[in-house]
Parts: structure tokens; sequence; C-alpha cells
């Protein structure tokens, strides 16, 4: 179960997300925030609860319908690792 919002702020310019979200008997809550400039975005966010804590960090660039975006987790169970993601995605 969860539930979660969303809000646009600072002249559209800042994206505000969060949960909270009952796992396994764990509630855990997110936030994030994501610019919304016309190139360049950056991406910063986190999962709080009492079991488990995780901060993830990345940037986007937009340019022409391409987006190419790079982002990195690192959390509280050193025997996964910091798992790092990059995507290319085009959009129509």
């Amino acid at each position: 179960f969860g539930l979660g919002s969303s809000y646009l702020t600072l002249n559209d310019k800042l994206l505000v997300i969060s949960d909270i979200l009952s796992q396994d008997s764990n509630n855990l809550f997110r936030i994030a925030c994501e610019t919304k400039l016309p190139y360049l975005n950056f991406i910063l966010g986190g999962t709080v609860s009492n079991d488990y804590n995780d901060f993830s960090a990345g940037l986007k660039l937009d340019y022409n319908g391409w987006s190419f975006a790079y982002g990195n987790l690192n959390h509280n169970n050193p025997s996964l690792g910091n798992p790092t993601s990059i995507t290319l995605t085009r959009h129509f």
C-alpha cells in the first residue's frame, strides 16, 4: 500500500515528489526533487525507514527529442554495491 504526491514549484522549475509506502510491515518515506530546466536537469532523492536508507542522485540532458540520463543509488547494504544506470531515450 502506498500514497504519493508531486508538486511543481519555483515557477515550474522544480518538481518535488514524495511517497509513503508500507512494505513487509515496514513503512518507507521517499522524497525526491527534479529540476525542470530546458536542457540539463538534476535529480536527487532518498528513502528513509527503520531498516533501510538510501540516497540517489543523477542528471539528465534533454536535446532535440532525445534524453540522456545517468543515475547512482547509494544505500546501506554493501553486499549489493551501488547500482548505476544510464539511459538514452527518444521522445516522439
